[in-house]
């Protein structure tokens, strides 16, 4: 996008010089014509910023497509003393995680939008600023394993393992997510990645579901806004 706002001035300013060059016969039009040419080489710019920053505007604001969910898996399948439940009661497709003394969720995933993704990306990263300290990040998807399969499902007295697979453009790969009880009040998660394409995966994505009035904290250092909801 800076390259093209870069090119539409440059292409303008060369166009108004030219026709400022022919028009011209005396030494003062010709300091006109050319005021005129720079007068546009910068509004141009102008406006191009101006259309830049209106493009992200509308692509932060329009409503993202959630990532579809496949599932062969329904029931509850208890583990330690947390239950993981896959369209219970007839419900459309998603993982629900809860204690077995809390009927409130711990974690839950969006009905029928897949709760992992995995994606391959270039990441971009320059400091800048005086003092040092600002980072500048810009992040590049080369490939995109999106859409997720929900297959089987293994338990055992130690855990509990899904199986599925992750597809998009450029991009197919097998999962195994392991859930593992360590505490009474504890449940880990660990999610790899199998098959030929895995080894050039560096992006891993979890999905969940949100009510309007939680609240997230953390997740390191944020000199911007303390609640990252």
């Amino acid at each position: 996008m800076q390259f093209l706002i870069f090119l539409v001035s440059f292409i303008s300013a060369i166009i108004f010089a030219v026709i400022a060059f022919r028009a011209s016969r005396a030494r003062n039009q010709f300091i006109k014509v050319w005021g005129i040419a720079l007068s546009t080489f910068f509004l141009v710019l102008v406006a191009a910023s101006v259309i830049q920053n209106l493009y992200r505007l509308i692509q932060f604001n329009l409503p993202r497509t959630n990532p579809a969910l496949t599932s062969h898996i329904s029931g509850s399948f208890p583990i330690g003393n947390f239950v993981l439940s896959f369209a219970e009661n007839g419900q459309t497709p998603a993982l629900l995680v809860r204690h077995a003394t809390e009927p409130k969720r711990l974690l839950s995933s969006i009905p029928n939008v897949a709760f992992v993704g995995a994606a391959t990306g270039q990441a971009n990263i320059s400091e800048f600023g005086i003092p040092e300290g600002s980072f500048s990040v810009k992040d590049k998807i080369i490939s995109s394993c999106a859409a997720q399969t929900l297959d089987t499902i293994e338990v055992s007295n130690t855990g509990l393992v899904l199986h599925g697979t992750l597809t998009g453009q450029g991009c197919t790969v097998n999962y195994p997510l392991t859930f593992t009880p360590i505490a009474a009040n504890q449940l880990q998660f660990k999610l790899q990645l199998e098959g030929a394409g895995a080894a050039a995966i560096n992006r891993i994505y979890l999905h969940g579901a949100s009510e309007a009035d939680e609240h997230f904290f953390g997740f390191g250092g944020q000199l911007t806004d303390f609640d990252q909801n």
